[in-house]
């Protein structure tokens, strides 16, 4: 980790600038979201999860009245919060190991990305598929230019 930025011998923390590593010292501002950025997809989100809501809530025992069904219900229900928490879990445990190798991570999908692109327009040209060939080389190279642009 880099060292703190000294003003007059004194480190001068604050917790809206983050002091970069490397050899040199970069300040980036991390600004707190203010407003929506997905303004047709949030309302999207929403009347989605309500439909589903009001479609199992309409529909949901319908599911299990049948007689051979209905002696599983409880089943169904128990494994599916188990499921869900586990899901929730696994989500929780991701998160956090992606949060500890960012740079890791985000290298990674740029080669893949470029090495994926390069197999597709390989195997175009094997196959004889001239649109294929075409594509893929032009998504090698816009792949190759947008990792150049991140790394």
């Amino acid at each position: 980790m880099a060292e703190p930025v000294l003003v007059q011998g004194t480190a001068v923390t604050n917790p809206h600038y983050d002091v970069g590593g490397g050899g040199t010292s970069t300040i980036q501002q991390h600004t707190k979201q203010s407003k929506c950025q997905d303004p047709l997809f949030a309302p999207l989100f929403y009347i989605d999860i309500i439909a589903v809501v009001a479609v199992a809530a309409w529909k949901g025992d319908e599911a299990f009245e049948s007689s051979s069904y209905s002696s599983y219900a409880e089943g169904y229900y128990y494994a599916s919060i188990v499921a869900a928490l586990f899901g929730c879990l696994l989500s929780a445990g991701g998160l956090s190991v992606m949060m500890c190798i960012p740079q890791f991570l985000i290298k990674t999908a740029l080669i893949f990305s470029v090495v994926m692109a390069f197999i597709t327009f390989v195997f175009s040209i094997m196959s004889g598929n001239v649109l294929g060939v075409v594509f893929g080389l032009l998504f090698f190279l816009l792949s190759c230019c947008y990792a150049y642009c991140v790394w």
